[in-house]
């Protein structure tokens, strides 16, 4: 019966770590697609102002850019007396906003490992 739970907890976290990302990353695709058609200024007003602008091909891009630190993890091996097994991870997201000539947002994509731990607050809020 012991191994049926461990089983069976195992048979969760493998599932709970391989829907986690998938779910995080509709969240952000609809976060993103939530701005199309929605003047810049509005996306400004809520994210604050872009990183950086530019031109690519004729493209008018705003880039957002978050670092939000770097987190390192490992642990202390007694029998070998040294620290291993660790890792280190550098957390970002960045966004981008393409306009047309109106600065109306027509295209939204976005990168990043950490995008955001709160999605709500960089959707735009439908007006009513």
């Amino acid at each position: 019966m012991r191994h049926a739970r461990i089983n069976v907890g195992l048979i969760f976290l493998s599932l709970t770590i391989t829907y986690i990302p998938g779910c995080a990353s509709r969240t952000m695709n609809n976060v993103m697609s939530s701005w199309k058609g929605a003047p810049l200024e509005e996306a400004i007003q809520k994210w604050g102002y872009p990183t950086q602008e530019k031109v690519v091909a004729s493209h008018k891009l705003y880039l957002w850019e978050q670092n939000n630190g770097i987190s390192a993890s490992g642990g202390w091996w007694p029998g070998a007396r040294k620290w291993g097994g660790g890792s280190v991870n550098i957390e970002y997201c960045n966004r981008i906003l393409e306009v047309d000539d109106r600065g109306i947002i027509i295209n939204g994509q976005w990168d990043g490992n950490d995008c955001p731990k709160l999605f709500s607050e960089w959707e735009r809020e439908r007006k009513q």
